[in-house]
């Protein structure tokens, strides 16, 4: 995977010799999900609040790198009688560059890649493309044709066996006092701490399923599944926009404080009004706004920074703005893109402040490296770039589920309160694995 040649590609090289033809395909799959359960090497993407859905199945071409990737993408023949323009999918790591575990054994540190089987669903429409090595034309629709297995059924329902968590409250109690140690030396001003609770289910889990249920219940979030030939399946539904680059306008979500919804104990209406009165969560806030704003000044003029406000998701509930702002001068679109996500990745509300030292801090207090949560995942074009914060997410692999989530950590931060607020944001994943829906 992610394999690309030795000698770098220039544009000058790629419009003089593409690499890669597009043409129309027209694989029938009805079950826009299924794939995930099928199909060796996929890719999901659905931006928060879309009615597209996309697919990309196995890869025509990969790169370590988003700019490289993305001119490939610019360079392909055959792109003008298409019903959409080809997409780069990508992610990258936590940490890129940090320990590795066996979890995450295949899955990448960071990759871009064109996959070569691409789907867009828009309610009951579907456009298929096919990407190929114009040197070398098969038919991948008939090469994947094994994979497909129109007679399998999704396991549902299913029921929990076991759970255990690689924290206890014991050991998130100590991990907290020594944040705020460190806080308290002036080495830190915040960092986030995160939990990964291990489930075991009756059967083998379904992600077309939980997929299912999470776009039913999380609209307002990024869905996301890449399923790895040999590795497994990481999913997610993320309320958290890492970037929205179109032409040259870039968009930004700054997130965080949290408070939980349909608790019966209080309205959400109750719990909202508390979290905007918060200190404590408008500081956590606020460390996240001033950090994109940092890191997007040197890029951008007019840096607009919308109200605080609450932004509602299916069980919890957070402060939010966005920031947006406009590139300082006409640049190509695959540095831009490429430049942003290396600059604002981590931001506060999953590394903390300063980033060097929570993160070197995060590496020694939790038990398990993060591999893919908490990195960023997305798709792009040769006009756009959307990127999510790979949180509220879980590596799924035969009947088991380990979830991923995490709590900012200040100086005025309760170590219980903090637990129970992973619980929180737990909920909505383990309500999407477990639902008899």
């Amino acid at each position: 995977m992610f394999s690309s040649p030795a000698n770098p590609l220039t544009n000058l090289t790629l419009k003089a010799n593409p690499i890669l033809r597009a043409r129309v395909g027209n694989l029938k799959v009805s079950d826009p999900w299924l794939l995930l359960d099928t199909a060796p090497h996929v890719i999901y993407w659905q931006s928060r609040n879309s009615d597209e859905l996309w697919c990309g199945v196995g890869e025509s071409y990969g790169d370590p790198l988003l700019s490289t990737a993305l001119r490939v993408q610019e360079s392909i023949e055959g792109v003008e009688d298409l019903p959409f323009k080809p997409r780069c999918f990508g992610m990258t790591r936590f940490h890129p560059y940090g320990p590795a575990a066996s979890d995450w054994e295949g899955f990448p540190q960071r990759g871009y890649w064109i996959p070569r089987l691409q789907i867009r669903y828009r309610g009951t429409e579907r456009d298929v493309i096919i990407i190929e090595d114009k040197h070398h034309i098969s038919d991948p629709e008939i090469d994947m044709l094994p994979v497909f297995d129109p007679m399998f059924e999704k396991t549902s329902p299913n029921s929990l066996v076991e759970e255990r968590s690689n924290l206890s409250r014991d050991d998130w109690r100590t991990a907290v006092r020594t944040i705020q140690s460190r806080i308290e030396s002036g080495i830190l001003e915040k960092t986030v701490l995160a939990r990964q609770l291990e489930l075991t289910a009756e059967k083998r889990i379904s992600a077309a399923a939980v997929m299912q249920r999470l776009a039913q219940s999380s609209p307002e979030s990024y869905l996301f599944a890449y399923r790895h030939p040999r590795s497994g399946i990481f999913f997610g539904a993320s309320p958290e926009r890492l970037f929205h680059l179109k032409d040259q306008t870039v968009s930004v979500d700054s997130l965080a404080g949290t408070r939980p919804r349909n608790t019966g104990a209080q309205t959400d209406q109750e719990l909202a009004h508390e979290l905007v009165l918060s200190d404590k969560d408008k500081k956590e806030q606020r460390f996240v706004t001033d950090y994109v704003l940092d890191k997007l000044t040197p890029l951008c003029s007019e840096l607009k920074v919308s109200d605080l406000q609450v932004k509602n998701l299916a069980t919890v509930q957070h402060l939010y703005n966005s920031i947006t702002g406009n590139l300082l001068s006409p640049t190509d679109h695959y540095t831009a893109a490429e430049t942003i996500l290396e600059r604002l990745h981590p931001t506060p509300a999953i590394c903390g402040v300063p980033t060097d030292a929570a993160r070197q801090l995060i590496e020694e207090l939790e038990p398990n490296p993060r591999g893919l949560y908490a990195g960023a995942i997305g798709m792009a074009d040769n006009r756009s770039a959307e990127f999510a914060v790979a949180i509220r997410s879980g590596l799924l692999r035969d009947n088991r589920a380990i979830l991923f989530a995490g709590a900012g950590i200040v100086a005025e931060s309760v170590a219980d309160e903090e637990f129970t607020e992973c619980d929180w944001k737990f909920a909505a994943l383990r309500q999407a694995l477990f639902s008899e829906a």
